[in-house]
């Protein structure tokens, strides 16, 4: 889940309190400064896509 810094949509409150709720454990929240609601849109749009790819291209887990 990611977070503009400028946004007002919900509080951070709100959004912490929804991702505590997700059921599944291979999560993450990211808030990103310099970027506003339409983050993909903004001069600054590299960040969320920089946060985006980690995600999706972060190894999986090793079993021990």
């Amino acid at each position: 889940m990611t977070r503009a810094e400028h946004d007002g949509n919900a509080t951070d409150a709100e959004l912490l309190d929804f991702f505590s709720q997700l059921p599944n454990k291979d999560k993450q929240f990211c808030e990103i400064k310099g970027v506003a609601h339409i983050a993909v849109l903004g001069i600054n749009r590299h960040r969320i896509w920089h946060v985006m790819h980690a995600f999706f291209t972060m190894p999986a887990q090793r079993s021990a």
